[in-house]
């Protein structure tokens, strides 16, 4: 007997409002850590999470059931409610309205995870790909 198999793979990039550099000084690993256990509790496996100090990626396989802009509105959500927490009170923080999806084949997660784990370095040397980020 047959299974139903899915493996849907979702690039999603979203930045701070205005791109601003509004996640500098924060502990970046210590969000996408709470980006994947967000994730997970929507039975999404989030295979990388990465950012610079003014944008966030993420590599994820989801469900077949679960729409693409439902996982973006949820992870962003529940994002910038961590953010808010981990600044200053005085500090307002906003995710941008918009966001960038694409799809991936299988046989491109690992080179694209890569690329999110060192969006640091890769933005800092004037390496980032244009196919890779929201502009």
């Amino acid at each position: 007997m047959r299974t139903k198999k899915t493996e849907l793979y979702v690039h999603l990039i979203w930045s701070a409002w205005g791109g601003e550099p509004a996640l500098a000084g924060l502990d970046q690993s210590r969000l996408y850590e709470f980006i994947q256990e967000i994730a997970a509790q929507m039975s999404v496996e989030a295979l990388a999470v990465g950012g610079t100090d003014n944008h966030l990626h993420l590599l994820a396989r989801i469900p077949s059931t679960l729409p693409v802009d439902h996982l973006a509105a949820h992870l962003k959500a529940a994002a910038a409610q961590h953010v808010s927490h981990a600044l200053p009170p005085e500090t307002r923080f906003r995710w941008a309205a918009n966001y960038a999806a694409f799809t991936v084949s299988k046989s491109e997660t690992a080179d694209l995870a890569e690329y999110i784990r060192r969006q640091p370095e890769i933005h800092a040397g004037g390496q980032a790909l244009p196919a890779r980020e929201m502009d």
